[in-house]
């Protein structure tokens, strides 16, 4: 059994994983390691157990947008809240008891309830439109945060005064209180068969908790498993210390281990200064090698790359057009660049460009649309034009059909990594000429084929192989017609990229590590 420990927390130091209403700005990736090496061992047919150790009651939804429905779950919460065994229910808002007095007002983003004119409610979504959590108000100020667990439960409240949180109860199924975490002091009190107990702070009973779980795993699987700890200084001394004698792997990723006290941590675990030192450490690039490991003959060290297998591999090749993806947030010399991607566009007639975004905020789009037109105009580009709302279909044309200038260039948003797989499904080539290319948008791109153009060097494009590095925008257009006048060289980064993720799902990695996990 592998054993595989996310790291889900935000950084309020609470416990709390990340749960977001559906129009936040998420600029934070869902998809991390552990994500794709949990796909990996499951792909080579291994069991597979997602020991989750922060308070994360929408996680079935969270691992269902992952691609890891079904995966067999052991929730410290749970435990702590008595909810070990409830099938999944749908609960909607309106099914809650409401005072029949109660006015809703239906906002772009949530529901607000009043009652005689005073503003009592706000009710708030996750991404799938389940109910997330209700804000309740007294004199204009908030009182009471009421979480629900995506099974259809109340799970927690949290209380407030005078704008600060002070105390969060958790319940179990039945709506009986089970645990009160007083958010001021940082003790906790549990109800179990025995009365009330008190743990001075939070990190107590997590340490309880993870202790007890490795100690009943030994004793129904013996001594056979392997646990695989996402680095991290919530948890890496719990379950370094807690876990009992489990073969340890950590796993290192640049995204989530940038601060000097993540890398610190993770030297101290490989130099053994917790119970137990990793008996091997992943990382997923070599410059966090570099960072972590000053002698690599007192640790076993293997480099895996993520792949995200909810993106089709080179699916782009099968359709005429040549779509460019171009994310502009951040991008300088923006002008430049896109009059190199226009020149290209005006000689070839089939490619596209797709200029991406990922602002929130209502009217952004149509203000990006109409700098992008009247760029084209001051470029003087009459072959094609900017895809609007309000943009002739060319397929409808009756009349004058060869005066309709066909729209060639779109602008997109992009806020969740759904957005990312949707609009990269037909892409042929992502140019990222930005300071520093997005990761997640890198790994989608590899997962996918699909060969990208950069101006600086990366953690995961390697040259000529699956991408190209520029030296300088100069030379932005001959590399346009290197991937995009015909197939050959757009081939041979997908080929690449077939090899790499061969390795990832045919289970070579995983033997791999087996392997170094017996030396």
């Amino acid at each position: 059994m592998y054993y595989f420990v996310p790291s889900y927390y935000q950084k309020t130091g609470k416990w709390r994983g990340n749960s977001w209403v559906w129009y936040a700005n998420r600029s934070m990736r869902e998809f991390d390691d552990i994500v794709s090496q949990i796909k990996m061992f499951r792909a080579a047919e291994k069991e597979v157990t997602l020991v989750v150790s922060c308070y994360i009651p929408d996680l079935r939804y969270y691992l269902h947008r992952q691609g890891l429905s079904g995966i067999r779950i052991y929730s410290l919460f749970d435990q702590i809240q008595g909810v070990f065994s409830y099938a999944p229910g749908l609960l909607m808002w309106e099914d809650l008891d409401w005072p029949e007095d109660m006015e809703w007002v239906y906002t772009q983003f949530l529901i607000m309830g009043y009652q005689d004119g005073v503003h009592v409610v706000n009710i708030e979504f996750g991404p799938e439109s389940y109910l997330l959590w209700i804000d309740r108000f007294e004199q204009k100020e908030k009182v009471c945060r009421q979480i629900y667990d995506d099974r259809g439960f109340l799970s927690s409240e949290i209380i407030y005064r005078d704008g600060r949180e002070v105390e969060q109860i958790f319940y179990n199924t039945y709506g009986r209180k089970t645990c009160t975490y007083d958010l001021v002091q940082g003790t906790v009190l549990v109800k179990g068969r025995d009365g009330l107990k008190k743990y001075e702070k939070m990190e107590d009973l997590v340490r309880e908790c993870i202790e007890r779980y490795f100690l009943e795993q030994k004793k129904k699987c013996g001594s056979s498993g392997v646990l695989v700890l996402s680095a991290s200084t919530f948890h890496n001394r719990l379950f370094l210390e807690g876990s009992g004698d489990i073969v340890t792997i950590l796993s290192c990723y640049s995204e989530r281990n940038t601060e000097q006290t993540d890398i610190y941590q993770i030297k101290m675990a490989i130099q053994g200064e917790y119970k137990k030192t990793p008996a091997l450490v992943l990382v997923d690039t070599k410059e966090l090698k570099e960072k972590i490991v000053e002698n690599e003959r007192f640790i076993k060290i293997e480099e895996i790359s993520p792949f995200d297998t909810r993106l089709k591999l080179g699916s782009s090749q099968r359709i005429r057009a040549k779509k460019i993806f171009l994310p502009i947030q951040g991008l300088n010399n923006q002008r430049e660049i896109i009059k190199i991607i226009a020149q290209y566009m005006e000689k070839n007639l089939d490619a596209e460009l797709v200029i991406a975004f990922s602002e929130p905020g209502w009217g952004r789009q149509e203000k990006i649309e109409e700098e992008i037109k009247k760029l084209l105009e001051e470029l003087d580009i009459t072959s094609f034009s900017l895809e609007t709302k309000n943009s002739p279909i060319v397929e409808n044309a009756q009349q004058d059909e060869e005066k309709v200038v066909p729209a060639r260039v779109k602008v997109v948003r992009y806020l969740t990594e759904q957005d990312v797989i949707q609009h990269l499904e037909d892409i042929r080539l992502l140019v990222d000429l930005r300071d520093s290319p997005e990761l997640y948008l890198q790994i989608a791109a590899i997962s996918s084929g699909i060969p990208q153009v950069n101006l600086s060097q990366t953690r995961y494009v390697r040259h000529l192989k699956n991408g190209f590095l520029l030296g300088s925008i100069d030379e932005l257009f001959d590399t346009l017609c290197y991937y995009l006048d015909g197939l050959s060289n757009w081939n041979q980064a997908l080929v690449h990229a077939v090899e790499d993720i061969r390795l990832y799902t045919g289970g070579s990695l995983v033997k791999k590590i087996e392997t170094l996990l017996r030396k």
